[in-house]
């Protein structure tokens, strides 16, 4: 079956399933569309006060308080008796700050028959106060206050978790330096002749070399050099003893 997606019923049946859903709580994505589909529905029907309620309650819920304003007076107007639009007028009232208009209709709904309306009015009522003093209901103000410490604890975590990486870079980068730091100390050389190695020190091998000295004069030394246990490259310290 083939849906016309210009009929003005068919566009009230999806306007409706998104308006039905977000009465109960869940939260309502293409609020933009079915606004659309409710200026569809009152072009063809302007007498429809339910097409005008959903739509106050559809700008409403998008943060548009003075349009809603707007057409929950012209619901209420094409359908003068029904309490569910005047609270929803009452509510478009405290959203626009209009608090006089908003407390008047909500005194009269706080004597109504229907005990539901009644107590939402009475409820709204009391809160009044606390939104004039901080411009948000007191429901608002506690759930905002709830998520403080949970935002402020992960930001705490992340940071806490950043200096972690840092730190451990760091140590990284300790680790790295040192074992690839080399020996900065000026390289001497020696020019000689090898005489004889002495390895009975372990881990000491004394070189006896014999060198030309200063003047023409020849000398014997021994450079001691010790050498890696585990049989590896000889490290660079030497030790020099001068024979005579």
């Amino acid at each position: 079956m083939q849906i016309n997606g210009n009929d003005p019923w068919t566009r009230f049946g999806l306007a409706l399933a998104s308006y039905h859903s977000g009465e109960k709580g869940a939260r309502v994505q293409g609020l933009a569309n079915m606004m659309e589909s409710l200026h569809i529905v009152i072009d063809e029907y302007p007498d429809f006060a339910e097409a005008y309620n959903m739509l106050g309650w559809a700008r409403l819920t998008g943060g548009g308080a003075n349009a809603a304003l707007e057409s929950m007076k012209q619901a209420v107007q094409l359908s003068p008796r029904d309490e569910e639009y005047q609270l929803r007028l009452s509510r478009a009232y405290l959203a626009a700050k209009k608090f006089d208009e908003a407390t008047s209709t909500l005194e009269r709904l706080k004597l109504s028959q229907d005990p539901r309306i009644a107590q939402a009015a009475a409820k709204d009522l009391t809160d009044l106060p606390f939104l004039k003093k901080y411009g948000v209901p007191p429901e608002e103000a506690a759930a905002a206050a709830k998520q403080s410490p949970v935002a402020a604890h992960n930001q705490n975590s992340t940071k806490n978790s950043g200096k972690e990486d840092d730190d451990d870079d760091e140590q990284q980068s300790l680790t790295t330096d040192a074992k690839t730091s080399v020996d900065k100390r000026p390289v001497k050389f020696l020019k000689a002749t090898l005489v004889s190695v002495d390895c009975s020190k372990s881990p000491a091998a004394v070189l006896s070399v014999s060198l030309e000295l200063s003047r023409g004069r020849q000398g014997g030394r021994r450079l001691g050099v010790h050498r890696n246990p585990g049989g590896g490259a000889l490290n660079h310290s030497l030790r020099v003893e001068c024979k005579n």
